[in-house]
């Protein structure tokens, strides 16, 4: 492997030029010091000259990415330095032809085509720049780290984010932003996501809270308070991975809204439910009839942004927000009664999301949650997030297509990325040219998640009963 590595500047000036000092002060909820990784495959070689514009240009409005993680004492921030971007670049083509030779049966087969979004994590590595698993307050890395493939007229494009820049909404804003910046230099706004709003809120109800609040609300966080050292979360997931197995399905418009149909009741109560919301009841039955003990509670990962054409709500609220604004919230008690009923767990689901966007609700749950992430970050901690006996967990981004992200070829890219756990549902758009969106206009969805290696082939039977055209990635 010949690689080569070269550094593109931020475009001056930057959108935070006027911070003095050059820092951006992390608040509690910003502490995810781990890296998100994604894989965008694109039908032809990208023009690096125009890549490299595209880039430096898009810095200058995420000023924060060329920036550095600092702590002093238990303050955390980004040094705003505008340090040039690393991209590694390994051009396969050129190192194919001049080799001129094949190394193995499959030296000439293109990775990735099984088209599932969730690819295994050996399959997508190669592909993705090289970082530090776990981020310290001394560290020079960077938290942007790119890393472009060019082989048989493709681009693998890999993307290493730190989540100290922000969660998965705020990574695409920026990948969507480059991509857009990729076509066309000067691109209009309206033709690019909204732009980024930096200033991270500090949550300080839970210094108001009574102790009867205080205990409800600490009573529903336990995958926040409980932590564990890089190694021993390590160690988890090897203990995870050892006993499970991954189940990933393909699910047609059409099928998401046979399975909308059944979540409706006589009576919903007044609540308008999401095809996402009938999808994950849907799905919990099938846990449940599979688990010993089953789900009783659903936990989302509930992104509390305001929605992009709103015209009023508090800054933390803000739609374009550069930070982490989600929060993991537990559904109320799933009653044991209703353990198999779609349209009663779709409506629980769509309570707990309702309540979870409350503004005074997200005050007091991100306080608390702030708190216990600062404690781990200044410990050298981090969470273990996938959930215990008697839950089951969604992070959806259904509603979130990474293909927007296309660099000009519409239709034609296609989204990769890795990482399942037990009864951990991960929900995305399909990447184009699977299937067609149904006739009420429901686009395809892919789900990952993992089950007791002993209950796959139940849980594959039940879902294959249910309906027999769902495609389940390696099995016929």
């Amino acid at each position: 492997m010949i690689e080569v590595v070269e550094y593109v500047p931020v475009e001056q000036p930057t959108a935070l030029e006027a911070l003095d000092p050059p820092v951006m002060k992390l608040p509690g909820q910003d502490l995810f010091k781990l890296y998100v990784h994604n894989l965008h495959v694109l039908p032809a070689r990208l023009d690096m000259e125009r890549f490299r514009s595209a880039l430096s240009r898009t810095l200058s409005i995420f000023p924060h990415v060329a920036g550095r993680l600092k702590r002093t004492g238990d303050e955390w921030m980004i040094e705003l330095k505008n340090l040039p971007i690393p991209i590694t670049i390994w051009d396969k083509d050129k190192e194919e032809g001049a080799q001129n030779t094949e190394v193995g049966p499959t030296a000439d087969a293109f990775p990735f085509t099984r088209n599932f979004i969730v690819q295994s994590l050996s399959d997508v590595e190669p592909y993705q720049p090289q970082t530090k698993f776990f981020l310290q307050g001394d560290d020079d890395e960077p938290l942007l780290g790119l890393k472009l493939t060019f082989w048989k007229n493709k681009t693998i494009m890999g993307i290493a984010w730190s989540h100290t820049l922000g969660d998965a909404k705020a990574f695409y804003h920026f990948t969507v932003y480059l991509s857009g910046l990729y076509q066309d230099l000067n691109a209009p706004e309206d033709r690019l996501p909204m732009k980024p709003f930096f200033p991270r809120h500090v949550f300080t109800a839970s210094s108001k809270a009574d102790p009867e609040t205080a205990q409800r609300f600490q009573d529903r966080m336990p995958h926040l308070r409980e932590d564990f050292t890089p190694s021993q979360l390590f160690e988890k997931h090897t203990t995870m991975d050892a006993t499970t197995d991954e189940i990933q399905i393909r699910l047609s418009g059409a099928t998401l809204d046979k399975i909308y149909e059944k979540a409706q009741a006589d009576d919903n109560q007044g609540l308008k439910l999401t095809t996402v919301d009938a999808l994950m009841a849907y799905l919990t039955t099938i846990l449940n009839q599979c688990y010993e003990t089953p789900s009783q509670c659903v936990i989302n990962t509930v992104d509390y942004r305001s929605p992009a054409n709103a015209t009023s709500y508090p800054s933390f609220l803000h739609p374009a927000s550069a930070s982490n604004c989600i929060l993991m919230m537990y559904s109320d008690q799933i009653p044991r009664d209703k353990i198999h009923s779609i349209p009663a767990i779709a409506q629980i689901i769509r309570k707990s999301i309702i309540q979870g966007r409350e503004p005074e609700f997200v005050e007091m749950w991100m306080s608390f949650a702030s708190e216990y992430l600062r404690k781990s970050a200044n410990a050298d901690r981090v969470q273990w997030f996938p959930p215990r006996d008697g839950e089951c967990l969604v992070n959806s981004n259904y509603r979130t297509d990474w293909n927007d992200a296309h660099f000009g070829f519409k239709g034609h890219s296609k989204f990769f990325t890795s990482w399942a756990a037990e009864r951990y549902f991960r929900v995305f758009t399909s990447n184009p040219e699977t299937q067609a969106p149904s006739s009420k206009g429901t686009r395809s969805a892919d789900v990952n998640f993992c089950v007791r290696r002993d209950l796959r082939e139940k849980a594959i039977n039940i879902l294959r009963a249910d309906f027999p055209e769902i495609e389940i990635d390696g099995v016929n």
